[in-house]
Order: structure tokens, then sequence, then C-alpha cells
């Protein structure tokens, strides 16, 4: 090789002379050419999809330029182990003639700092090759300027430079060699991902929150430029560039994937040009940024590609007819999933993206009715310009039915890839006329301003244009619309429709609306606010939010549902520390306590949630709230509860809002959930009563009250109803007096003749749908994908039939799920036109079938439920299949029909599960049971899996049930459903790493044969006396649970169990019997009686268990077991010298300060002695295991010694429970013969739901709960002024005896009250018996008498308790009228009543109140003309003769 050719010709890329000056021009340089992508994972083993392209670079300088052409190109492609031995198999073949683009001549241009400026190409090339050329001059360029001195040191610098990630830092960093020779590294730099995801589609509307790695995936490119010194030149002798994309989810506990990129450049020789290479017309670009494809055609491989149709329509068809297939067979079984049927969501929303407007059309005449409704239900999905405008067409042409037509446009938006373009062509969608339902035209203006939202933020990606101007017509014609409607519904559309468009300009053109100004209509500005919020707070931020909303909220003049929803979204806003003080000091003298109480339980709720999104909240939440109260009074608030799981960093959750004011009140329900740090509220559902009433039954009685009361011509009400999904309000409702009962009617009439109603449901969307593409330095596109597609299909059929005082339904009901996913790296071959990659592949199919009759008395007050074994056997399986593999594939553009790998490869797979092969992947079966009393087998099984997957591993995934760390919750219930969401989102998730599978399968048992099940439950309800709040009960309760083989009864349990409840708070009793009876075999029989009685003093239990064979069904006495109970007031209760811990920080007359009164009438020493006589082992054993399962769950609070307790029988045991005043804790000793076991200091949190908590002998659990869910009335009275719940009135308390409350029933309370100067006397009357308090003239002391004889500080028989406190809380006299359940708090110039919410309360405190509404629920089973408050489907309706029973004649 000719040396000082070579030298001449680099030193024109690394000097600062121009290229002519350098390079004679009659000269080339040729470079050897290599590049290989790898897409794989080294764990467990190392896979990859590999390709490799080799060739020549030819440069020949001219001026500033160097002219380029590749020439020898050869490529190979691979899939599988890499093992430095099989990768090499695959042969290396010529490029197809498809890509002759590559091998064009092409230009780069310089600056004089040896930099490139730009690129030349042919004007008609294809941007898959010019992408290929500009990452080849982005290799090409040095900063000669850095290279002018001596190094002695290595030496590092920052420079701006042009790539193919667009122009950003490159840092240069020069390590001198010996003889003057150096390398020069060169490293990519990005700030931030923002160029790397640039490129993007996703159905997400989520935010980051603040937290970090919202996309798991990390990007380097680093270059190395080897320099050698001849004389005064440098010589380039290597050049290498390499570039990585990592993905690892799940908080890098996942599969790990990576996509690798290495080049080498090597000089070979340097010859004289003999042919100059010509480019022809030239296209310049002054930007080596990687060109995207276009979104309008979702064309990612830029050219490259041919679309054949007559290919492709074939087989999509197919694909789709398969779907409805797919759906009805059985996939609940231990063999590895089909993956590819399993992906045909993906597969055909994949092949649509390539569809034209024809297409679709064409497509669509060829499918059958199945397949047709799979078609339209992924339609929505594909979100091309194409697809958008083919559902517009179905929807104008009302080729869909109107329900379909809502769907399609509930979903239109999420997938779109809009622009403005489009956005114009659908604009006929909102001016649809009244020949399409109010439904669609609805739905429609929804979706709308939604799709402008989408186009405005594609807008700003893509080129950073704010401009709002081609978007303002539409706010223009929704806000003329919006204020010229006199119809509510219409102006809460056009609101909501707004509020989905976000654009900047809404922040200040909705500022007149939700002020007040445009309207009187206080609905509307709720509304108003709702729509605004968004906006101020993307475009503005907090101080935007808190400058709009602070006026209002402050205005305490203002209604209180307008203030809170201000308040609401400045909270929400993240104010900054300061404000947050200010908002707080403000709050302190809140007089509204619902809206105190809203703001109360916000702050706690942000400082225990689990939600991503609260964290940075936390601390300075937490700080403040120690200087706020609790609340006083009110049911207004808002709770969370959810999971975490730590280890893998999901999360999701249910948010509950309620705000009651004193006209209306609104529910709030968000779903949340977080997945990569990314958090979103999934679904919110919003609903809004106004009936007139100041009292709250409740979200269900209040609509169940309202379709009773809707005939009612002096009842007026407004429900409405808003749905939204992704941030995204999808469908809204109202419904007045008028609408309603129109809606009633029809409903009604259909529910009077149609006996029978089958509904086909089918519900197809993306719960994920994130396709993120990431140049690479071979200018080739990356992908990280996540394609959660999910599918609900549910077949139900309802057959009724009433006989008399019966009502007969037949159920036929099959609902499953089926979620095939994947996620993961892949990168686009625009050389071999195929997709290459690897992916995590998940299955999760799920089944639940259900069938029955069932019949309900309501005269007789019976139940009666017939199970059978269905005919047809899917019908009787029911379980989850859940799998998870990664795969290194190559999968051509034309799906899975072309084998472009076996010209490569004649053996190779395109498909090739990661691990070390299938004979090492084994099944590991859990719990296989048949069980007589279902019938069922119950199997569970890990299977498939290539790690060891013992029942431990299982047990891992149960402890999610037991474990409270990870969630947040407030009832058993709340813990349960978070449990159940947190292990069903596991495995569906499979975040663990490898190939593994779980199987729950339940079908009929083969041994017993059983072929029904027949279920019998009656009971008799009797109010022994209804002279109490807590009145008498007398409970029956029966049920006959049967177990058949046709005709024969296997096994039959009968349960019959007595409760009766005194009236009052006094005496319980309990009677069951629970008898096993199987045929040719002795019954067993168990048999509970006992009883509970309180005391003033204490409580006394007793409780006799027997069991044992019996033949007559008596109750026999093989099995003894005794239990007696004794509850009394401890010793620290006793010494008086011990706070309660409920009394810490009370305000008086609040609820904290209620809890406080109870806490001081509990008994808090507890003691079970029980003794036993021939207990079976299997029994015993049940206790030990229960035992140690307690152990094991409080270890921390456990101990142990051994103690002889002379006292205790061999066969008994005593109990210990004590609970301590000053925490809230329980601590229990169990003491045998020989051992004593302590539990001590378990958080009573985890106990009290189950009621294992200190008992009042004064207030009832009814009482208690009655409280705490704000079902009182709270009636305030001072010398001046009366207050009833919410509403205050001026008036002089008379000084003479006035009757203020009184009750018109049995119990003959009456309370009343007259004023002594500036204080208040109470005199209370029942029958013959008067307590009278009288205050005392000097001082705050006040006299008691009853039945007047003066009387001491306490008081306590049937009637009444009264007491003095003055412990913990200041000093009052507490009064509690037991049979009514009226409670007093007197302290001389105030009396507060508290009165159980009731309708027959009458005297001054309900003066000027209005008259409640009745609370009745209507019989919508068994009255002739059925009313419903649901919206029914109703595809198929047909009529069956009322005389004609087509039930089988099975006996119940």
């Amino acid at each position: 090789m000719n040396t000082l050719q070579l030298s001449t010709l680099l030193v024109a890329i690394v000097t600062t002379h121009a290229f002519h000056q350098l390079i004679p021009p009659d000269k080339e340089a040729i470079f050897s050419w290599s590049a290989e992508v790898k897409a794989g994972t080294h764990l467990p083993v190392t896979y990859a999809s590999q390709y490799a392209l080799q060739g020549k670079i030819h440069l020949q300088p001219s001026n500033n330029t160097i002219v380029v052409k590749l020439t020898d190109l050869t490529h190979r492609l691979y899939n599988g182990i890499v093992d430095h031995f099989h990768e090499y198999e695959a042969k290396n073949v010529s490029l197809p003639p498809e890509v002759h683009d590559l091998e064009n001549a092409f230009k780069i241009t310089y600056t004089d700092s040896g930099l490139v400026e730009g690129i030349s190409t042919q004007s008609n090339e294809m941007d898959f090759s010019r992408n290929i050329k500009k990452a080849i001059a982005s290799i090409f360029q040095l900063n000669s300027t850095l290279l002018q001195k001596e190094y002695h040191r290595p030496e590092s610098f920052v420079v701006k430079e042009n790539s193919v990630y667009g122009h950003g830092d490159d840092l240069y960093s020069i390590f001198p060699q010996k003889g003057g020779n150096m390398e020069v590294h060169k490293l990519h730099n990005m700030p931030d991902s923002a160029k790397i995801y640039s490129h993007f589609v996703t159905n997400t509307e989520g935010v980051s929150c603040g937290a970090t790695n919202g996309v798991p995936v990390m990007h380097d490119s680093k270059k190395t430029y080897v320099l050698e010194k001849n004389d005064d030149c440098y010589v380039v002798k290597k050049i290498t560039a390499m570039g990585s994309i990592i993905y690892y989810p799940f908080k890098a506990k996942s599969d790990a994937q990576m996509i690798l990129v290495n080049q080498n450049f090597d000089l070979d020789e340097v010859v004289p040009i003999k042919n100059k290479y010509q480019i022809g017309e030239e296209y310049f670009e002054n930007s080596l940024s990687y060109v995207s494809f276009d979104k309008k055609t979702n064309d990612e491989t830029n050219g490259r590609q041919i679309i054949d149709y007559d290919k492709l329509l074939p087989m999509v068809r197919h694909m789709l007819e398969d779907i409805p297939q797919y759906m009805h067979e059985d996939h609940i079984n231990t063999k590895e999933p089909d993956h590819k049927r399993g992906q045909l969501i993906n597969r055909v929303q994949q092949i649509l993206l390539k569809f034209t407007l024809e297409k679709f059309k064409e497509l669509q005449w060829t499918l059958s009715k199945q397949a047709l409704n799979a078609f339209y239900h992924i339609l929505p999905l594909v979100g091309t310009e194409a697809s958008t405008l083919y559902i517009k067409t179905l929807i104008i042409t009302k080729t869909v039915p109107d329900n379909l037509a809502v769907e399609l446009l509930q979903n239109i938006a999420g997938h779109i890839r809009p622009s403005l373009d489009l956005v114009q062509k659908l604009e006929e969608l909102i001016h649809l006329d009244s020949k399409y339902s109010w439904d669609v035209r609805k739905v429609a203006i929804l979706s709308f301003g939604n799709i402008i939202y989408k186009s405005y933020v594609q807008q700003l990606q893509s080129n950073s244009d704010s401009s709002q101007e081609p978007y303002e017509k539409y706010v223009d014609e929704y806000i003329y619309n919006l204020r010229n409607s006199t119809r509510y519904i219409v102006q809460v559309t056009y609101l909501l429709g707004l509020r989905n468009m976000k654009l900047p300009i809404l922040a200040q053109r909705l500022v007149p609306a939700f002020n007040g100004e445009w309207w009187s209509n206080q609905n509307l500005r709720y509304m108003a606010i709702w729509a605004a919020a968004p906006p101020i707070l993307f475009y503005s931020g907090p101080d935007k939010m808190i400058e709009n909303f602070w006026p209002i909220f402050t205005n305490r003049h203002e209604k209180m549902a307008v203030r809170a929803f201000c308040y609401y979204y400045i909270m929400y806003s993240r104010p900054s520390l300061t404000m947050l003080k200010n908002i707080f000091t403000f709050m302190l003298t809140e007089p509204d306590e619902e809206l105190y109480r809203l703001h109360y339980t916000l702050v706690q709720t942000m400082i225990q949630s689990t939600d991503p999104c609260h964290q940075d909240a936390k601390l300075k939440l937490a700080q403040l709230i120690k200087f706020s109260p609790p609340p006083r009074r009110g049911t207004s608030g808002i709770s969370f509860f959810g999971y975490r799981d730590e280890m893998f960093g999901f999360s999701g959750g249910i948010e509950t809002c309620y705000l009651r004011t004193e006209d209306m009140r609104i529910y709030a329900y968000y779903l949340t959930s977080q997945l990569f740090d990314i958090y979103e509220e999934e679904w919110v559902f919003y609903w809004r009563i106004q009936d007139g009433r100041d009292k709250d039954p409740g979200l269900i009685q209040s609509l169940v009250d309202i379709v009773s009361l809707s005939q009612l011509d002096s009842f007026d009400f407004l429900i409405e109803a808003s749905i939204a999904r992704r941030g995204q309000v999808i469908n809204t409702f109202a419904f007045d007096k008028r609408s309603l009962n129109e809606m009633m009617a029809l409903l009604g009439l259909f529910l009077a003749y149609a006996s029978k109603w089958n509904l086909n449901l089918l519900h197809i969307n993306y719960e994920r749908y994130n396709s993120y593409m990431i140049p690479t330095d071979l200018g080739i596109p990356a992908f990280w994908e996540y394609f959660m597609p999910e599918v609900h299909y549910n077949n139900l059929s309802v057959t009724k039939q009433i006989e008399g005082d019966s009502i007969h339904f037949r159920i036929e009901n099959k609902y499953g799920t089926w979620i095939h996913y994947r996620h993961g790296l892949s990168f686009y071959n625009p050389i071999a036109d195929v997709r290459q990659g690897i992916n995590k592949y998940h299955a999760y199919d799920a089944l639940f079938p259900l069938h029955f009759n069932l019949s309900l008395n309501s005269k007789l007050q019976n139940l009666e439920v017939h199970w059978r074994k269905h005919d047809d056997p899917q019908m009787n399986i029911a379980g989850i299949r859940t799998h998870a593999t990664q795969l290194v594939f190559v999968r051509d553009s034309d799906d899975y029909e072309k084998k472009v790998l076996r010209e490569f490869v004649p053996e190779g797979e395109e498909f090739q599960s990661v691990g070390h092969g299938k004979e090492f992947r084994h099944d590991y079966p859990i719990f296989d049971k048949h069980n007589l009393d279902t019938g069922y087998r119950l199997y569970l099984v890990n299977y498939d899996s290539d790690i060891h997957a013992p029942y431990g591993v299982f047990k891992n995934r149960l402890h999610m049930f037991a474990d409270p760390s990870s969630k947040y919750f407030h009832s058993p219930l709340q813990h349960w459903a978070m449990a159940w969401l947190n292990f069903h989102r596991d495995i569906v998730l499979l975040p663990r790493p490898g190939t593994y599978g779980f199987v729950a399968r339940l079908e009929p048992s083969s041994q017993f044969g059983v072929t029904n099940i027949d279920f019998a439950l009656s009971q008799i309800f009797e109010y022994a006396s209804n002279s109490s709040h807590v009145p008498g009960v007398d409970l029956h309760f029966h049920l006959v649970y049967s177990v058949k083989k046709h005709d024969q009864i296997l096994k039959t349990w009968d349960l019959d169990a007595l409760t009766e409840i005194a009236s009052g708070h006094n005496y319980g009793s309990l009677k069951l019997k629970l008898s096993r009876i199987i045929p040719k075999q002795k019954g067993f029989r168990v048999c509970v009686e006992g009883y509970k009685k309180w005391a003033p003093e204490e409580v006394n239990g007793h409780w006799g268990i027997t069991m044992g064979e019996s033949d007559n069904g008596e109750c026999v006495n093989d099995t003894v077991i005794d239990i007696s109970s004794n509850g009394r007031r401890s010793l620290e209760q006793k010494s008086g010298k011990y706070k309660h811990s409920s009394c810490q920080n009370v305000v008086p007359y609040s609820a904290h300060d209620m809890k406080c009164l109870i806490s001081h009438t509990t008994l808090r020493h507890y003691t079970y002695e029980v003794t036993s006589t021939n207990v079976p082992p299997r029994l015993k054993q049940i206790v030990t295991n229960l035992g140690e399962d307690l152990k094991s769950l409080f270890n921390q609070y456990y101990s142990y010694k051994i103690a002889h307790n002379e006292n205790i029988t061999q066969d008994s045991f005593k109990v210990d429970v004590t609970f301590p005043l000053a925490a809230h804790e329980i601590n229990v000793e169990v003491a045998t013969r020989e051992q004593t076991y302590e539990f001590s200091g378990i958080p009573l949190k985890y106990w009290d739901w189950f009621k294992i908590t200190p008992e009042s002998t004064t207030y009832s659990l009814a009482f208690i709960e009655q409280y705490e869910n704000g079902d009182i009335d709270h009636c305030i009275i001072q010398s001046d002024r009366r207050q009833l719940n919410q509403k205050s009135v001026s008036e002089v308390v008379p000084n003479e005896w006035t009757l203020y409350v009184a009750n018109n029933l049995e119990s003959h309370d009456h309370v009343y009250i007259k004023r002594l100067d500036d204080k208040i006397a109470v005199k209370l009357i029942r029958d013959d018996h008067t307590l009278e308090v009288l205050p005392a003239a000097e001082t705050d002391d006040y006299h008691i008498t009853y039945d007047g004889d003066a009387s001491t500080n306490e008081h306590q028989e049937e009637w009444l308790h009264y007491r003095v406190f003055d412990v913990d809380i200041h000093k009052r006299l507490i009064i509690f009228l037991q049979q009514s359940g009226v409670h007093l708090e007197y302290d001389v110039r105030h009396v507060v009543i508290t009165i159980p919410e009731e309708t027959h309360w009458h005297g001054q405190c309900y003066a000027g109140a209005k008259p409640l509404i009745p609370s009745t629920t209507r019989n919508l089973f068994f009255s002739k003309t059925n009313i419903s408050s649901m919206e029914w489907e109703v595809p198929t309706i047909e009529k069956i003769s009322p005389s004609t029973n087509n039930f089988p004649k099975e006996k119940i």
C-alpha cells in the first residue's frame, strides 16, 4: 500500500484543511466494512437474532466533499443459540434487487473543522437507504481542531455534532499513544431520552409523577478511531462503531434484552480514480437526523416493503375467522400455548396497518358474521388514517347499529395517529343530524375533542409547533353550541368535549364559564371546572391553577360543591410547600364541616397511599396534618385502597371520592394503575345525584329510591354520570324525571313481556400499546414494543318465568378472557425485509362458565338454586392458564408465511425459545384433589418450567393474600380485593425471568359422577320488639345443600340456625345444628348453643359445642367443647392512671370525641375458659395448624414459656385477652396445663374488622356503626341558635320547657329544653320517669335530679344511662337513651343531641326541615310492571307463554 497516499487521504478527514488541498483529485480510498446487529439475551443462555452485512466502501474526495459508494455487498441471517459455532453456519448471500438504492453513490459535505454539514443522495432514493447512508456519514467525521495540538496525557472535550440522533453533544476523549499515535473515543451523549423516544405510538395518557425509568430502556453509542502519526500527518488505521439498546423491565428483575450494533471500518488501499462516481439529480439535506416513517401511512420500512394485497387479504380473513374459533376452544391445559394463534389480535392489527380505505371495504364483504364482529372491534385499534376514515364511513352510512357505533367512537381516539388533515376529514362527525341517535351524536362530540387533543400533541412532538389557530374554529363551535343550547345534557356534552381537547387556549376561554359569568346554573360550573383544570395544569402549572381557582375556593359565599372542585384540583396540581401551608391555615377556620372533612381525608389518603403520584407530597403533608384537628362531623371524604408490588414495581388501586352538599351527592371512582413507573387513571366513573334530600342513603339506595319514586309529581331529581378512560371522557349521561320515566317505561315493557333475552358481548382493546422507534448507528430502526391486547367475551342467556309468588330464572353464561401479548426489542432489517428481535411472549387464558336455575319465593322467603352438569363439556370447565417465554425471531413482513431465514440457514427456525431446551422444562404439580362436596376436581400445576418450581413458589404467591405490608386498605374486603388484583396482575405479567406457566383447572370429577347440586335457603326474620333503636330480632335460618348423581343423593349438608337478640343492648343467643348425611353411613352432627349477656360492669357468655355420629338426627355428646367467657374492666381502667388512646387530641363534640366517650365505657379484660372431651385427632390437628399459622403471622409478637398451671385440666386451656388503654393493641395469653403462649402488642387494626375489640356496656355496635357511617342527625342548641346538621337557624331558646325531640313510635322518649339567662336546662321524660338537669346560677356546674330526687354523677337502668365525664375531655354530662338511641352531650351552654336517622322524629329540632322522602324499595322481581335502572343491550327477544313451563322437573 502507498503510505504517502493513505496518509494524505486520511488527513483530509481529520485536519482543518479543505479536502481538495490534501487529497489528489485522482485518488480513491477503499475500506472494508462489516456491520453486525444482534437482538438477544445472555441469560440463561446466549440467544440472538443476528444480521451481518459486509462489503466495500469507496471514498472519492472533491473540494470539501467526499463521494461515497458501497460495493460488493453480501449479507446473512441467523436466529438461535450463539455459541461461536452455530451462527457461522449461516451463509453469505448477495443483496436482493429491491435494495439497489443502497449501492447508489452519495456525497458527504464537510465544514472546515471536519464535521459533516450535510448529505446528498439521489432525489428518488428511498428513505431506508438514505438513513443507512446518514449513519455512515455520522461515523466519518472528527472535529479536527482538537487534533492540532500535541497531547501528553488524556484529555476530553464536548463537541456539537450532527448524527442520526439529531444535533447533539459528543464526548471526545483523546488518549495519546507511543510514537505520537493516539486513540480518539467518541461517545454520543443525550441529556434525556426525548430524541430516542420522539417517534412513538401509545394509547396511554399516563404521567411519570416525578418517578424515574418511565420507559425501562437505555441507549449508548461509542466510536473509536485509531490514529497513527506519519511525519506531520495522522493516519486512521481503524474505526469501530458500537452501540446498544438495553431493555430491563420490572426494576431489572426480569429477563434483560439487548440490541447490539457493531461496525468495523478497515482501510484496505488507496488507488487512482478510474471511474468517477455520479449521483445524478441530487437531494441535499443539511441534517443527518434519522427519517422516521410516515405515521399517516405507518410504513416503518420507509419505502422498502412492497405490499401484496392478493396475499394479505385472504391471510387476514383467515385470521379473523379464527378469532371466534379460538374463543370456543378449551385452553385451560398444560400444553405450551400456541403463540402464533394466541397473538391473533396483534397480528391482525399489524397487518391492518397496511390497509387502504378501499381494502378495508373489500375485506368487510368477505367475512362471516362472527368474524365481522371481531373485525369491527379491532378496527379502532389500528389508528391509521385509512382505518379511521373507514370507521367514519361505517357510522355515516349507518352500516353498524347504534350500540356498535358508540363503541367504535369511544375507542377510535385511543390509538389514532392523528394529523390536522385527518381532523378536517372527520369534521362531519360533529355535524350529524337528527336521523342519528343522540347517543351516537353525543359520543362523536366527545371523541372529536379527543382527536383534536391527540393531533395537537402530535404537532408539538413532530415540529414543536404550538400554534392552535387551526383548532380554534372547533373551540368556537363547541362554545357557541354550549352557550346557545337549552338542554342540560347537550351543554354538558360540549363542555366535556372541550375538556377532551385540552388545548392551552381553553385555560383562558373557560374562565367565564367556571366563574359563573355564562350561566346561573351551578351544575354547569362544576363541569366547567372539570373541563378547564387539565389544560391549566398541563400548560401553565400549579401557579396558574391557584390563580384561577383560589378565589373561588376561598369565597365562602360560593356553593360548597364549586369550592370543593376547586380545592381538589389545587391539591392535585402539586402546589409548593408554602401554598400547602396557606391551604391548611385557611381550612382551620372552614365552617363547612363537609368541605373540611373532604380536605382532611384527602390529605390522609395522600399520606398513606401506595399511589406513586403521591410520594412527593407525603412528607410535606405528614408535617402539616399534625397541626390540623380531625373533622367534627360530616360524611364527605376521599379514600384510597390499593397495592404495590415492591419487587417488580407495578401497582394498582381505587380512589373513591364522595361529596355531600345540602342538595346533592357526588360520587367518583378512580381506577389507577402503574407499570414501568408510568401512572395513569385507567377508568374514572363520576355520578351526581340531585334529588332535594339532605340525607344520604348511599348510591345504590338512591338510585333504587329514584326509580321507585319517579312517578310522584312532587319528586324532582337529576342523575348525571360520566365515564372517562385514560384521561378522556368517553361517554356522559343525564336523566331527569321525564327522560328517566321514558326509559323506565320501555324497560318495564320489556321486562313485563319478554321471557328470554340473550347477550353476546365482545370487548377488544389494548390495555397497553406502546411502540417506540429508536434509531441505531447502522441507520436501521429498532423498536421497543409492548402490545397487550385484551379480549373479553361473554355469552349470557337468561330465561324468566313467574308462577304465583315465585319467580324462576334459568341462567346460562360463558365468560372468557384472552390476553396474549408480547414486549421487548426488535429491529427492522430493510435489506432482507424482515423483523428480527427478542420478545417475551405471554399467554393468559381464563374461562368461567356459569349455568344454573334459580327460584325465589317472596311469600315464603326462600331461595332455591339448582346446578346441573352441562351437556357441552366445555361449559363444565373453569380455570386460568398463564405462560411466559422469551423467543428470538426472524419474522417476515407477510406474517409467518415466507421462510426468509431458510435461504441463509436451511434448517433454521424462525422462532426459537430462549433456554437450555425443551427437555429441561418440567411440570411441577401443586394440588390435585377430587371433592365430593362440589363434584369437581381442582388441579393446580406449575408447568413447562425451566426453573425448579416447587409448591413454595405458589405459596409465595398466596402470601399476597396474607401480607398486608404491600397494600393500603380499610377493611378485610378491600384487603382481599387488592390481594386478588395483585395476584391476578402477577400471573398476567409473570415478571420473573425464564420460561414457565401456571394452570388452575376446575373440571367435573371422574371419581364421583356428580351431575347436579341443589341448594335451598329459607329464612324467617321477625322483630320481637321495635321499641328500641336496637330492636329485638328473631332470625331462623335453614340451609340444605345436596350433591346428587342424577336422582341419587351422594351427600347432604343441613344447617339450621336460630338467633335471638333481645331488645336493647343486653342479651343474645344462638342455637345451631349442622348435619352431614351420606347414604349408607352414620350421619354426623355438630350442635352449638350459647348466649351472651351484658351488664353494667361486665359481659358474660357461655357456649356449648357437641358433635358426633347420629342415626336419628339428634345432638349427641361424643365430643363436648364447653366455652365460658367473662369480660370486665382491666387493671389499667381500675387504676385510673392511664390515658385512653382514643382520647388523644380530641375535639369537643366530634367523631373522635365520641370514640373517646365510647372508650370510657368499654371492658378491656376478657377470659375464655375452654374444656373439652373426646376431641377427634383431626380437629385437634386443625386447631394446632391454626395456632402455628398465628405464630408464623405474628412471630415478632410471640413468646413461649414452660409453666405448670395446676388449675387447668389436661383437655382444657385458658385464654386471657387484654386491650391496653394507651395503645391500639391487643395482648393474648394462651395457657395449657404445661405451657403458656403469649402474644404481646399485636396491632388491633387487623382484629377490629372482625369485631375483636373492647365491648361497650352502654353503646351497642348498632349505635357505633350508625355514628361512624353518619346515619344520624345532629341537633346543636345554644341559647340563641339552633342547628340541624348543616342548617343553622338564629333562634332564641324559649324560657319555658319546649319539646325539641320526640319519637312517634313505641319509644316514648321526650327531650325538653328551656333557657335560663344565657344557659340551658334539659329535661327528659319517659313514661313515669323524669331526668332534669339545671345549670347552677353562679358557676358552670349543674344539678341533676331523677324522679324529683337529687342524683349522683352516674346512673344506669334499662332505658337510661348518664354519666359526668371529666377525664381526658372537658367536663360535661353524657346522657344516652338506650331504647330510642338518642344521645345528649350537655355543658350548661350547649346541648348536642345525636339522633338515629329515621323518619319518625319530630320536635323543635326538626322545625322548618324538609320532609324526608321515604326510603322505599319496590320489589323489582315480583312486580308485574318490573322496572330497573339498568340499561340492557338486547339483541334478541324471545316470547314464551306464561303458562308454559320450560324448566326441567328437577326437585330442589
